[in-house]
């Protein structure tokens, strides 16, 4: 079956004549944005499906917070994990680093934030 591709898709308002404020255009804009929604929910159902057949994404999936999107992309980057001598490393490896203040030459660690 495999995934929608949108690759090739173009909004329909403007090939519609829609004017900004026209009901017209707003119902287009719901309408299409129910289809989105559901597409959305059909890959998402599909995801969480195939996570149910893999053991690391079931532990990720336990986490607060991370949903099927978020578990699979983690168990694609982690692999097997022993690529990684600690969380510190696999957090490094995806940007995600500890902000700093150094004030008289003493550094401190604040929150983790993503490096760009």
């Amino acid at each position: 079956q495999g995934w929608p591709s949108f690759a090739g898709y173009q909004p329909c308002w403007p090939r519609m004549n829609c004017h900004r404020g026209s009901s017209r255009c707003s119902s287009v804009c719901k309408t299409h944005f129910k289809y989105l929604d559901e597409q959305v929910r059909q890959i998402e159902s599909e995801l969480t499906r195939q996570l149910q057949e893999d053991e690391r994404s079931q532990r990720l999936l336990e986490i607060p917070g991370i949903g099927p999107v978020t578990a699979s992309v983690l168990a694609t980057e982690l692999g097997d994990a022993r690529q990684f001598a600690c969380a510190r490393q696999f957090a490094a490896s995806i940007g995600l680093v500890p902000r700093q203040y150094s004030t008289g030459g003493k550094p401190t660690l604040l929150g983790i934030s993503k490096s760009v």
